[in-house]
């Protein structure tokens, strides 16, 4: 038996593995290995966790300083209700009628009077003072003037320039200026 030759043939070459080509406008999404997907569902669920627990630290921290704004508004109230009930006592010790005598006594030389006396005016009426024919005080002023002389005509105008002083005031005499 005669050896056999061996011829040397080369190996088939590979081919290259085909794809399938999209049409245009279309691509085709790669393929994810279900590993791949867990692994982004769960860093998402973490990235929503952390951004949860920062909104709800965001929303403790304003609560926090709502109620310490609170308290310090409550404080403040309570001060100045504190000022307005020391101003309330202080108003009425100050209007107190004793108080007032005393000091009008001490600082002014004023005395209760002895006896009281009320001028009538004819023509009016005691408990109110006014005109019954609505004259005017202008009025009255003439015709007591005229009855009872000069005397009671110059008290009575002084009289009625020192009410309009105590009417009207030091601007109002002065009001031309």
């Amino acid at each position: 038996m005669a050896a056999r030759q061996m011829h040397h043939t080369p190996a088939p070459e590979r081919r290259p593995s085909l794809k399938v080509v999209p049409k245009s406008g279309h691509r085709a999404a790669p393929r994810r290995s279900s590993a791949s997907v867990l692994q982004r569902a769960v860093a998402v669920s973490f990235v929503i966790l952390a951004l949860s627990g920062v909104v709800r630290i965001m929303f403790a921290t304003q609560a926090t300083e709502a109620n310490l704004n609170a308290w310090t508004l409550r404080s403040q109230l309570d001060v100045e209700e504190q000022t307005a009930r020391n101003l309330e006592a202080d108003v009425s010790a100050l209007a107190d009628p004793a108080r007032i005598e005393e000091l009008a006594s001490g600082t002014l030389n004023m005395s209760r009077p002895d006896q009281v006396s009320y001028l009538t005016i004819p023509g009016t009426t005691a408990a109110t003072g006014e005109t019954e024919d609505a004259a005017g005080a202008t009025g009255v002023l003439a015709s007591v003037a005229s009855d009872s002389g000069d005397l009671v005509a110059t008290l009575l105008d002084l009289a009625a320039c020192e009410a309009q002083v105590m009417l009207v005031g030091d601007m109002g005499l002065g009001s031309g200026q």
